[in-house]
């Protein structure tokens, strides 16, 4: 957004995909949900967001978002309850 916070002056959206070897050991038979354990939620999320970081600042180069600043987000802030939305 630009500073006015009324102009949007681009936006991206950016899938990242994990393969997680023996999933159905994290499945819920009853409710047929996945309950990864919170280390490994915290760590595909770091991932997540640094690669998203990357692949902006890829992309911004060259362009008037060039030296945009990038957020910081804390991979703990995000919970099963916000993924779930």
């Amino acid at each position: 957004m630009h500073e006015n916070k009324e102009t949007k002056l681009g936006s991206m959206k950016i899938n990242c995909i994990f393969k997680i070897e023996d999933l159905v050991n994290y499945c819920d038979s009853k409710t047929k949900k996945v309950n990864l354990p919170d280390t490994i939620v915290t760590t595909l999320n770091s991932i997540a967001i640094s690669t998203c970081r990357g692949v902006m600042a890829s992309h911004f180069q060259g362009t008037m978002l060039h030296n945009a600043i990038l957020p910081l987000l804390d991979p703990k802030s995000f919970s099963h309850e916000q993924a779930a939305k």
